[in-house]
C-alpha cells in the first residue's frame, strides 16, 4: 500500500520502478547483456519511461548498468526468487490440503501426509490440488 501511494506521489520513481522491471525481462530470454539492455532502453524510450532522461543520457545509462551489471548474480537471484516462489506455492498447496481434510474429518490423513510424501501426493490428486502425472 505504501509502495502504491510512493508511485502515486512521485512519476520519476514510479518511472524508475518500470525502467527496472523492463530492464529484467529481456534479461532473461537475450544471451547478449549488452542488445539486452539496449532493447530495454529502446522499450522504455518508445513507452515513455523516462524517455527524456534516456535519451540524454543513454550511452551513461547503458556503460553503467554494462558495468555494475553481473551476469551470474544475476542468474543466481533469479534461481533463489524461483525457489522462494516454489516454497511460498508448496506451503499454500499443504495449507489448503490440510483445511480440506479436516472439513472432511481426515485429520489423520493429514497428519500422515506430513511425513509419507507418495501419500501427500495422491491427496493432492485425490482434493484438485495437483493432476496427475
Amino acid at each position: 500500500m505504501l509502495y502504491k501511494l510512493l508511485m502515486e506521489k512521485c512519476r520519476i520513481l514510479e518511472e524508475y520502478s518500470k525502467l527496472v522491471a523492463v530492464m529484467r525481462e529481456p534479461m532473461l530470454t537475450e544471451k547478449e547483456t549488452q542488445t539486452a539492455l539496449n532493447q530495454a532502453v529502446d522499450y522504455c524510450i518508445e513507452n515513455d519511461i523516462l524517455k527524456g532522461f534516456l535519451l540524454k543520457n543513454r550511452a551513461e545509462v547503458l556503460g553503467m548498468l554494462l558495468e555494475e551489471f553481473d551476469a551470474e548474480k544475476y542468474e543466481r537471484t533469479l534461481r533463489s526468487e524461483g525457489r522462494e516462489e516454489g516454497r511460498e506455492e508448496g506451503e499454500e498447496k499443504v495449507n489448503r490440503l490440510g483445511i480440506l481434510l479436516t472439513e472432511a474429518g481426515r485429520e489423520n490423513d493429514f497428519l500422515r501426509s506430513l511425513s509419507d510424501r507418495k501419500f501427500q501426493k495422491r491427496l493432492f490428486v485425490e482434493f484438485g490440488l495437483e493432476d496427475e502425472k
